[in-house]
């Protein structure tokens, strides 16, 4: 700990030091039309190891890495299936810059599915985007945290689409896992056997909206991420660690674009029992301008479509329980209960969809409100969502951007309760980067979120 301590204390004074003025960006607007977009809630800290469960080479696999050290870093990606080792590379990152692996160079088969470990020789920050033509999604990935289990609030099939559930077991012995998916009182309860080290997937179709846990009796170290396929589109999602879901906050909200909130959970010991879920809309200038309530039921998921906000508005939403009703399990609640909300964007002409699970309440890392983006391409049309939770009426936000070059620019924008910036008006061309934020007053909760468009 004295070490990330040390790095972390040394790492901002360096970045302060480059800081430099650029002229004020105005608040933008996502493009009423694209082609294609992905969302990515980004990383609250650095690590030396990341695991990703999603992977699949009918899609285009790219991994963005940016080395958060003053040191060059070796970076080693190992890929396997559900059965063994599929492949593997390294490379070298210079210090504060970017590197970049296609995943599909090293994993054989047009139709194989895979998960990825990761291992730096420094602190790095690893996102994984996915593309099929002008679709795509892109994942945040997990480093290395210690959880008995892992909750999908936005778990939803139809007769058109199939939602999937990834494991990636890190411990190098077959273990077992179970997911228990419930939908309005049902709840279904089937297990995996997952060799070490290697991949188990769930496909999940039909049914509608469900939450989904995944949890070990054995196993404290194994990631899980969702999926959702349509077609050629596609989301991913992180999900939330067990124990961290009282408090989701999401930057990125845009009223022209079909917004919904799913959220569910679930009491693994079928007590009858209701829940308040609030949700707070915020705009860029404004105070709250859309307040909701609503009950939402022991095993059962429901969706909630963004409604009231006017048309073309940035907006940023905060969503907690309130409260325990009826039935209610103590306080705090036994380790049988976890509770989830993600949200889902689709393009107005349905081409396309995002997916985040947002922040909760515990991503502050050493009391520092920072947020790194390993993955973004300025091809593309990329934006900044920024919102404060906090007490506080205003926060500001100091922006780097690093290149995988020698460029670096920066920035600072300060909001109210939400903002946007769109990066190309900072970044010239097409570059790859990667990003960081600080929140320099040191505001808690805050939230930063990036999305990108292909126009």
């Amino acid at each position: 700990m004295g070490k990330r301590l040390k790095w972390a204390y040394v790492t901002i004074s360096l970045l302060t030091l480059i800081f430099i003025s650029h002229p004020t960006i105005v608040f933008a607007s996502n493009p009423s039309t694209a082609k294609g977009g992905h969302t990515s809630s980004g990383a609250s800290r650095c690590s030396t190891t990341w695991n990703f469960a999603d992977g699949y080479t009918g899609w285009q696999n790219y991994f963005g890495i940016r080395n958060t050290s003053t040191s060059q870093a070796s970076v080693t990606f190992y890929f396997y299936d559900e059965n063994q080792l599929k492949g593997q590379t390294s490379i070298s990152v210079p210090p504060n810059r970017r590197g970049t692996v296609y995943a599909n160079s090293y994993v054989p088969g047009s139709s194989t599915n895979f998960c990825t470990h990761i291992v730096s020789t420094q602190p790095i920050v690893a996102e994984r985007s996915m593309y099929t033509g002008y679709e795509g999604t892109c994942g945040n990935g997990s480093w290395g945290v210690s959880t008995s289990g892992w909750v999908f609030g936005d778990v939803y099939a139809d007769a058109s689409s199939i939602a999937y559930i990834q494991v990636n077991n890190r411990r190098c012995t077959t273990r077992t896992y179970k997911m228990w998916l419930a939908r309005e009182g049902d709840v279904y309860a089937p297990s995996i056997y997952v060799n070490g080290y290697c991949r188990g997937t769930w496909n999940i179709s039909g049914g509608g909206n469900h939450v989904a846990v995944i949890y070990s009796t054995s196993d404290p170290y194994f990631v899980a991420e969702r999926s959702w396929s349509s077609g050629s589109k596609k989301t991913s999602s992180g999900g939330t660690p067990f124990g961290n879901t009282s408090q989701q906050l999401f930057a990125e909200g845009y009223s022209s674009y079909p917004t919904w909130f799913a959220s569910g959970w679930s009491d693994l010991t079928f007590q009858s029992s209701v829940d308040l879920e609030e949700y707070h809309s915020y705009r860029w200038g404004t105070s709250s301008i859309n307040n909701v309530y609503r009950m939402i039921t022991n095993n059962d998921a429901l969706s909630l479509q963004v409604s009231g906000v006017p048309d073309g508005t940035n907006y940023s939403t905060e969503v907690y329980r309130s409260g325990w009703y009826y039935h209610a399990p103590p306080s705090p609640p036994p380790s049988s209960y976890w509770f989830c909300t993600e949200r889902t964007t689709f393009a107005p002409n349905g081409n396309w969809a995002t997916s985040s699970e947002g922040r909760n309440i515990f991503d502050r890392v050493n009391n520092t409100s920072e947020f790194f983006f390993a993955d973004c391409y300025t091809g593309h049309d990329v934006y900044l969502t920024l919102g404060n939770f906090s007490s506080y009426s205003t926060a500001t936000f100091n922006i780097w951007v690093t290149t995988d070059t020698s460029n670096n620019y920066s920035t600072s924008i300060t909001i109210n309760r939400a903002g946007s910036l769109r990066l190309n008006d900072l970044v010239p061309g097409s570059q790859n980067c990667c990003i960081h934020v600080i929140e320099v007053s040191n505001r808690w909760p805050v939230s930063v979120e990036k999305s990108s468009y292909f126009n």
